[in-house]
Parts: structure tokens; C-alpha cells; sequence
């Protein structure tokens, strides 16, 4: 989050347009919901500070446990990002938001580094692999 603040406002020094830096830094910072969304769904749980710290430690462990190496986080594929990416070359108000998350998307994969279990890059991938091939077998 603090990258995204110092991103705004590099953008703004450059930009000077407000909405421009407001539309990058709340997609910046919130495209992370879904991560909130996966807490709620798998502990029925809507409890925020337990969600922040399921996601930054035991995540990978409960995940690994049922021997899965991928998480389907909604906002973060390539499925959104194309969507988005088609937006903005019609509807300019959509620019900020396509580099707010090609932003966010960066910092996400410096950080996925060091993680064992790592996001599904396509919603289509990870149910072909996790629930279509899981049923052939």
C-alpha cells in the first residue's frame, strides 16, 4: 500500500489530474478485496484484521495441506486485465484503473516470489486444472 501511495503521488506531480491519481490508488489498494473475499468464503469469517493476517501467513500452509499450489483470487488474472485493457482504449476513465492494476500486478509478483503457493494467472486455467481435472481423475 505504500508503494501505491508513492506512485499516487509521483502520478499526481506529473498528471495533475486528481481523479486520474484517485482512480490508480483505489485500484492500486482494493483490488486486493478479493483476497478478503477468499477469507470469507473459505472460514465464513468477516472478521478484517483475521483476514489480513490468514492472508500474509497461513494461507500457503492451508493450501498446501490440501496439496494445491494455486489460489483463485477473482481481480488478480489475466481474464480482468484484458477486460480492462479493452475499456480503456474506448472509455478513457478506464486508463488510470489498467495502471493502477498492471501497478498493483507488479508488486504482486515481486512479492509472489517468495510465496509457495502461488495466485492463478487465469480464472479458466485454474478450473480446468482444479475442478475439470480433479474430476477425471
Amino acid at each position: 500500500m505504500i508503494l501505491s501511495v508513492i506512485a499516487a503521488i509521483i502520478l499526481y506531480v506529473i498528471k495533475r489530474d486528481p481523479l486520474f491519481v484517485i482512480l490508480f490508488l483505489l485500484v492500486a489498494i482494493f483490488i486486493d478485496i478479493d483476497h478478503y473475499l477468499l477469507y470469507i468464503f473459505r472460514k465464513n469469517n468477516l472478521n478484517l484484521f483475521k483476514a489480513y493476517y490468514y492472508c500474509r501467513n497461513d494461507v500457503d500452509k492451508e493450501f498446501i495441506k490440501e496439496g494445491k499450489n494455486r489460489i483463485l483470487c477473482v481481480f488478480h488474472n489475466i481474464e480482468v486485465f484484458l477486460v480492462l485493457l479493452v475499456l480503456s482504449f474506448f472509455i478513457s476513465f478506464f486508463v488510470p484503473i489498467v495502471i493502477g492494476y498492471v501497478f498493483h500486478s507488479i508488486i504482486d509478483i515481486i512479492d509472489e516470489r517468495q510465496r509457495k503457493v502461488k495466485k492463478s494467472w487465469s480464472i479458466f486455467y485454474y478450473y480446468r486444472k482444479h475442478i475439470f481435472d480433479a474430476k477425471k481423475a
